[in-house]
């Protein structure tokens, strides 16, 4: 079976430490939007075109640290006629053999994934997190270093739970929501809520 030929959507800091942590003959290209092309640091192809990107690749990862753009971007990639890559999982993470990670994904060093997870597509689990059993992701999550997501947690869309935040178990945390920073969150968060301290208090994002 031939390998995938994929490229790294983004070509800032997190690209780069894709390409510094995975084997080399990982990726074969990157892709810049045209604003940011002369920021690029990886010594890969750069590609501004979609549709030229597409010759020389069939899959891609996004690398960037934003939900938005990342879900506008992954609907620019598949329109090109790129499919999401396999999921990428680096030395030291752990998934259990019952859970599903969904394509696009990709799980950082360190990572635990519990029983009978379900990680949606285009996630990115930094370093260190920690998913308990039967929990479920909707797309373009990610998860920073250190956080803790207990058993039971529904995540919708677009969250963000930055790093060493805490989730407790049977919980929901809405689209586009964001848990904060060393956040304990010990009742739902709502779509679009940010939640903040210890215990987490909740605001609207646009409040």
């Amino acid at each position: 079976m031939t390998a995938p030929r994929i490229a790294l959507v983004g070509n800032g800091a997190m690209a780069l430490e894709y390409f510094e942590l995975f084997a080399p003959a990982t990726f074969c290209a990157v892709f810049s939007e045209a604003a940011f092309a002369d920021h690029n640091r990886l010594p890969l192809p750069q590609y501004t075109e979609p549709a030229v990107l597409r010759a020389v690749a069939d899959h891609y990862v996004l690398a960037i640290g934003d939900v938005t753009d990342r879900q506008r971007l992954s609907v620019v990639m598949e329109a090109a006629g790129l499919a999401p890559c396999p999921p990428l999982l680096l030395p030291g993470a752990v998934v259990s053999p019952s859970s599903r990670v969904e394509a696009g994904s990709v799980i950082g060093h360190g990572v635990q994934v519990g029983a009978r997870c379900h990680i949606g597509p285009h996630n990115f689990l930094m370093h260190h997190a920690v998913v308990g059993h039967d929990t479920t992701t909707g797309s373009h999550v990610l998860l920073c270093p250190g956080s803790y997501v207990a058993g039971y947690v529904r995540i919708g869309e677009r969250v963000v739970i930055q790093a060493h935040a805490a989730v407790a178990r049977s919980l929901s945390v809405g689209d586009d929501a964001l848990v904060s920073q060393g956040a304990s969150c010990f009742r739902d968060v709502p779509a679009a809520a940010i939640a903040i301290g210890n215990p987490a208090r909740l605001r609207r994002k646009d409040g």
